[in-house]
This record gives C-alpha cells, sequence and structure tokens, in this order.
C-alpha cells in the first residue's frame, strides 16, 4: 500500500536514513495526554514571591508529573513498570552508555527510550517537549571510539587527552552540521526543531517521525519491490537527498 510520508534523516556523519510511512507524531492518537507541568508554570510567580517555597513546590509538581510519564511513548502510565498503552517495559536493563530515563535536558525536552541502535556517533532518543506538548527525537554527540559516559550518568568525557581532541573536532562539526539542517524546509527532510551543547556534549532535536526504514519495509513485502513501488519511494528520497546537497 501507499504510505503518507517518505523523510530523509541526515546524520553527523553524512549518512541519510529513510522512513517511509511516517506520519508526525504531534499528539497520541487515542492515548491519555501526560499531565506533565510546563517549564513557565515551574517559573510562576517567582517575581510575586519573596521566598523560594512556590518555586520549589511547582518543581517538585513537574518531577512527580514527569516520574508518570512512560519513557516509550510518555503516556501517563503512572508507577507501573510496564505501560499499559505501548507495552513498554522500563525495569530491563540497558546499557550504562545511554542517558537516564527523564533527564531534562535544556530545561524543555525529556529523555525517553533509545530509537533504534545506538550508533557509533551518536544515540537518538524519544523525546518529550515540556514547552510545546509534543513527541520529538533528541541526537546526542557520543562517539564511542572517544568518549564514554561520565560518573554521574550525564556527563559525556573523551577517554584520553588524545581522544579529546578528536573529540571536540567531531562535536564542531556535529554543531555545524545542525546549522544547517536548521536551515532546511522540506517535506521529504525530517525538521530540525533545536540544538544546543550540555553535559559536556551537543544534542540536536528533530521532528519524531513515526514509521519503518527501508529494509523493513522491502522485508513486509516479501524481500521485494516492483519497479512502481521502488519509484514512489526513491523520487521524494531524491528531492530531499537534493535539498541536502544544494543547502549542505
Amino acid at each position: 500500500g501507499s504510505f503518507a510520508h517518505v523523510a530523509v534523516i541526515f546524520s553527523a556523519g553524512g549518512v541519510a536514513t529513510f522512513y517511509l510511512g511516517g506520519v508526525s507524531r504531534s499528539s497520541h492518537s487515542g492515548l491519555p495526554m501526560p499531565a506533565v507541568v510546563t517549564r513557565s508554570q515551574c517559573f510562576l510567580g517567582r517575581s510575586q514571591v519573596s521566598g523560594a517555597a512556590l518555586l520549589q513546590g511547582r518543581l517538585a509538581e513537574a518531577q512527580a508529573a514527569w516520574d508518570a510519564l512512560c519513557p516509550g511513548c510518555f503516556a501517563d502510565k503512572g508507577i507501573s513498570a510496564v505501560c499499559p498503552y505501548c507495552g513498554y517495559d522500563e525495569s530491563e536493563r540497558r546499557t550504562p552508555l545511554v542517558l537516564p530515563y527523564r533527564t531534562v535536558l535544556n530545561g524543555q525536552f525529556i529523555v525517553g527510550k533509545v530509537l533504534g541502535k545506538p550508533g557509533g556517533f551518536g544515540i537518538t532518543y524519544l523525546g518529550w517537549d515540556i514547552n510545546l506538548a509534543t513527541l520529538v527525537a533528541v541526537k546526542e554527540y557520543l562517539p564511542r571510539d572517544y568518549a564514554g559516559r561520565d560518573a554521574d550518568h550525564a556527563s559525556v568525557m573523551a577517554h584520553s587527552r588524545e581522544d579529546a581532541s578528536l573529540f571536540r573536532f567531531g562535536l564542531e562539526q556535529f554543531l555545524q552540521e545542525a546549522r544547517t539542517l536548521a536551515r532546511f524546509d522540506h517535506p521529504n527532510v525530517v525538521r530540525t526543531r533545536s540544538f544546543f551543547e550540555q553535559h559536556g556534549t551537543a544534542y540536536l532535536v528533530m521532528d519524531y517521525l513515526q514509521g519503518v526504514n527501508l529494509a523493513e519495509y522491502v522485508l513486509a513485502r516479501g524481500g521485494r519491490l516492483t519497479e512502481e513501488q521502488a519509484s514512489e519511494i526513491m523520487k521524494p528520497i531524491i528531492d530531499g537527498l537534493q535539498e541536502g546537497h544544494e543547502k549542505g
């Protein structure tokens, strides 16, 4: 069958990943929306209250609401380890290389599950934009050959002094490509929402598209595509790649 969207995601290494059938997850279809407290609510009334009691209360309220969010879909699942809506089990063991669930980045993005598998140059997470109340994809620059996670489970540090210069060079390249991607405005290139530095590394926030990659799409159709099916996929991809070459 046909699909609603074909998207090209450019990685920090210049590699393009294609997703088919993607629909922007700007809302949960049938899932209970997270009862999160926004950053603006956390700081509401700061100028009107002499002490820090109200601010602390808002932050505690926000943290309690975030703790109830499923890292697999960001529905409000309560205290259960297994989400009753998407089935994600957050009690399963994970590599210490990834950020802890519900880490808040840049005061705006809550970290959820890893999307796909950690790559050689970074990790992509499902995230929740607190301000806009929508799902996002958050890519963290973390080249495993040169750096790893520090003891605080958040900061990224180079393995050695020699690796530090290579890590910094890659970080600058990552940020430069983020600036380039932020200029794209094309229906077949995943939109970049934000990028920033934190924890000794950098993050790229993109629209979250739900779909399958090309290998999964082909496998679901018996391992082969007709010429018409292949053309239907490749034309929008080529359009997106052309946009990347023109602006990159």
